[in-house]
This record gives C-alpha cells, sequence and structure tokens, in this order.
C-alpha cells in the first residue's frame, strides 16, 4: 500500500437503505468520513440528508407544538386550539433565530403537520428534505381547497425525492396550471401585495438592495430608464470609466436617493434627501492628532464600518449634515446633544470636560410622552431594539416605558427603552418581561424562560489600566444628510 494510504472503513450494512431515524442516528455516530472511499461518501452523503430530514421534521414538529402551548402553563400539558400569535417571539429567543427565520419554520410547520400531512411524513422519513418542503409551501401557499391540496401533494411526491427543487418547482407549476390555475394568479396578487424593498449587508460590509415582487411593466420602465442614463454616461464618456453594469447601479441609487434625474451619478453632497445615521469615535476623527485611534465607526441599520470608512463618510458628508453627540463611559452613554460641525475639530478636550459634569441623563416629567432630548438620548445609548437577537435600529423603533406610564412608571431615560413593534406587543400583550442589569438586559419570557442581551457599544471595551485609559471616552453620534461620492 502507497505512503499516505489506508483501508476503507466499512459502511453499516443496508445504510443506503435504513429509514430515517434513531437507528440511522446511531450508525452515522460510528462513521468517520475521512477513513471512506469516494463511492461510501455518496452513500454517507445521502444517508445524513435522510437524517437531517427527520429532525427537522421534529424541530417542526415542536415549534407546531409550542404554538398551541399556553405558556402559563408549567405543570400540565395543554393544548389550544388557537396558536399564540407570540409563540414566535418565545421560539426566537430560544432557538437564536431571527423573528423572519422562526415566522419561516412556523409557517412550514403548520403546513407540514395541518395542512399537507403527508409531506410531513415524508419529511419525518427522509424522502423529502426542508428545501423542498419550502418549495411546496411557496407553490401551493395559493390553493384554498384543503382537499385539491393535498391531491396535488400526493401526485408531486411521487417523484420529489429524485427532483432537484428546481425540477420540483417546474412540476407544481404545470401541475397547478392544469388543477387550479386560480391559485397562481391568487398568489400574484399576494406577492404584489407583499412587495418590499430591503437591504442586505454582506460579510465585506457592502450593502446588497433588492427589490421583490415588482409590478412587470413598472419594473422593465424603471430598468429602461436607468439604462437610457447609463448608456448615455457612456456614450459621452465616464471621468470615472465605470462599465455599463457599474453605471446602472450607481445611478439607480443616485435616483433613489433623490438626485435630480439629469445629474444621476455624478451627484454633489447637497443633493442627497435621505438621512444616515453613522456612529464613530471621536478619537476616530482626530485625524493626525495626538489620541487619534481606528476603532471602527457603525452606521445604522447598515452594521460596522472601519475608521476608514467613517472618516470618509464624515469628511464627505459633515458640510451638509447634523451632528449630534453621545458621551460615552466604557459602554454606559452619560450625556448626549447636538453639535455644529464646524467646532469639531477642536472640542475633544471640551467634550471630555462636558462629559465629566454631565448628569446621567436628561430629567422627565410626570408626563407620558418623551421629550426629544430623551428620545435622542435613549436612541444613542440602546442603538438598537433591545430584545437579544433583533436587529433593528433604534431610529424604527419604539420607546418603552420598562415600567408601564399606567402603573406609575417615570418618563426618565432609566425607563425608557427602545423596541420594534413585535416585541414591543410581545411586552405588553404577551407577558414577556425585561430589566436592565450591569452591562444588559435581561429578559424573562411568558413560558419563563430568561434570555441576557449584553449592552452594545459602537466600539471595542477600552484598556482598564489607569495609566492609558481616559476617564471617559467620548462618541460622537452623527447624524448625516448626504449623497456618498464615488
Amino acid at each position: 500500500m502507497a505512503a499516505g494510504e489506508r483501508t476503507p472503513e466499512v459502511l453499516p450494512d443496508g445504510l443506503a437503505d435504513l429509514p430515517a431515524g434513531p437507528r440511522l442516528g446511531v450508525a452515522l455516530a460510528e462513521i468517520d468520513p475521512t477513513r471512506l472511499t469516494a463511492h461510501q461518501l455518496v452513500v454517507l452523503i445521502a444517508a445524513r440528508n435522510r437524517q437531517i430530514a427527520h429532525e427537522q421534521a421534529q424541530l417542526l414538529l415542536a415549534l407546531r407544538e409550542l404554538g398551541h402551548a399556553p405558556p402559563q402553563e408549567r405543570d400540565r400539558v395543554v393544548r389550544e386550539p388557537d396558536r399564540n400569535a407570540f409563540a414566535v417571539v418565545e421560539a426566537a429567543f430560544g432557538g437564536t433565530w431571527t423573528t423572519y427565520r422562526c415566522e419561516l419554520l412556523v409557517s412550514l410547520a403548520e403546513f407540514v403537520f395541518d395542512e399537507a400531512p403527508q409531506l410531513g411524513e415524508a419529511l419525518a422519513a427522509g424522502r423529502v428534505d426542508l428545501d423542498k418542503v419550502k418549495v411546496f409551501l411557496r407553490m401551493l401557499s395559493g390553493v384554498v381547497d384543503r382537499e385539491l391540496l393535498r391531491e396535488i401533494v400526493a401526485q408531486a411526491l411521487g417523484k420529489a425525492a429524485d427532483d432537484t427543487t428546481a425540477t420540483l418547482r417546474a412540476r407544481l407549476q404545470r401541475i397547478l396550471a392544469r388543477r387550479d390555475p386560480q391559485a397562481i394568479r391568487k398568489r400574484r396578487a399576494r406577492d404584489h401585495d407583499d412587495r418590499f424593498v430591503d437591504r442586505f449587508t454582506e460579510p465585506t460590509g457592502l450593502v446588497s438592495l433588492v427589490a421583490r415582487f415588482c409590478d412587470p411593466a413598472a419594473a422593465t420602465a424603471a430598468y429602461e430608464h436607468i439604462n437610457a442614463i447609463a448608456l448615455a454616461t457612456h456614450r459621452t464618456g465616464d471621468p470615472a470609466g465605470r462599465r455599463i453594469g457599474q453605471l446602472r447601479h450607481d445611478i439607480m441609487l443616485s435616483l433613489l436617493a433623490g438626485v435630480d434625474p439629469a445629474t444621476a451619478g455624478f451627484a454633489t453632497p447637497a443633493d442627497r434627501k435621505g438621512t444616515i445615521v453613522l456612529h464613530v469615535g471621536l478619537a476616530t476623527l482626530l485625524g493626525d492628532c495626538p489620541g487619534r485611534t481606528d476603532e471602527p465607526g457603525e452606521i445604522a441599520g447598515h452594521g460596522p464600518v472601519t475608521a476608514h470608512i467613517a472618516r470618509e463618510t464624515a469628511v464627505q458628508l459633515a458640510q451638509v449634515s447634523r451632528w449630534r453627540y453621545a458621551v460615552d463611559d466604557d459602554g454606559q452613554v452619560v450625556a448626549e446633544g447636538s453639535l455644529p460641525a464646524h467646532v469639531l475639530p477642536g472640542v475633544y478636550e471640551q467634550l471630555r470636560r462636558w462629559a465629566v459634569d454631565a448628569p446621567a441623563g436628561p430629567d422627565g416629567r410626570a408626563r407620558y410622552r418623551p421629550t426629544a432630548a430623551q428620545l435622542a438620548f435613549v436612541r444613542a445609548r440602546d442603538l438598537r431594539c433591545q430584545a437579544p437577537g433583533c436587529r433593528v435600529p433604534a431610529h424604527r423603533c419604539q420607546v418603552d416605558h420598562r415600567i408601564p406610564w399606567q402603573r406609575g412608571g417615570p418618563t426618565f431615560v432609566d425607563n425608557l427603552y427602545c423596541l420594534c413593534a413585535r416585541h414591543h406587543r410581545a411586552k405588553d400583550e404577551a407577558g414577556h418581561r425585561y430589566r436592565p442589569v450591569p452591562g444588559g438586559i435581561v429578559w424573562t419570557t411568558a413560558a419563563g424562560h430568561t434570555y441576557r442581551r449584553a449592552r452594545e457599544s459602537v466600539r471595542e471595551p477600552v484598556d482598564r489600566r489607569p495609566a492609558r485609559r481616559p476617564r471617559v471616552q467620548p462618541i460622537v453620534h452623527v447624524e448625516l444628510a448626504g449623497h456618498l461620492r464615488r
């Protein structure tokens, strides 16, 4: 036997045909993939995929049961006929999922166990995986007649095990076109009602902007308009030497940002109508001055950005921006207010003196609505929704009285926290509770589980050694209105 070669491991008898479930799970636990040939590895991959589908079915079943289990019942197994709308929040906390991800899983659970149980059986047996179940849900969500839906599922399931998701999608499309063309029209109308634009942060820090479910005529007209401007710019000569695809991209963003169509693709800072909220340490903005650091900043709703990008953004937009500062003492915001942009270059020491003498925050009054100063302070302190795992930026959140105002909760910043609409309702309507603790927030769910959310900061913790750590580390919260140069 040549150097580096090993005798392959012997696979358990019948592994290729062993049904998904506990026996297959035990058999797979004993197999070392590094000791298998290519032929054996294909058998192993298929077996593991069956077992994963089985576990996914068990997960969906648990989610389905949670939706009907009263959270206040701790000693009895009780199921209610109506689903608890806030079970999604409970499950998202426990599974460390986004709410969107959890909602999708709950929809799948209801579909495979209530609407099309034969599909749930196929998933548990490993004959289809979760990706194929998603295709069934997506394609058949417009079918109203439950019996017809189950007939279509049964018809497609016969070959689903050998189909790819693309093949399965096409098969269901053909069946629907024959059996229920009205469902296709309903799904089209529903999708159009659900149309949206969203942004997704890529691993590099860039953002993908996506528009879903567009009207075909409007989308075509929009694309042709962008393309016409791009072609005209390309023909007349683009100083930046951009390719036609890059021009379409830049022009689309310029138009959406409110730029005059005549100057799209060549926008200046004053052309921008939107607002960007940039959190950046003042020491990061100091240029070549003593004390400069390279701590990252953060753009609200986007995420962290490098010090270079934070400085570049601030320089480009400073002349058309409203600047606010938030003084942060090792992760705790102690003061917040407005600051004219033109005083920034020499204000570092002054801000430090203000922070030392500043109160813990603006005082509230015996009134329900927070003042503008209180809202600004709370948003600068919290950065985003204070529920575990939630990333909704503070400026898109509601401000909640942790102790309800109706029960004597004061309108002080120590009693005000940013919550997105869903988690605000979960707290007010479903019995979820939260309380501040040193360094974060602790939530107790309606079912009695506790989760801790650490207090966020736009910078890493500072060195605690007295000789090197200043008493207060200011952070400038900058609200910028302008168009980014390219």
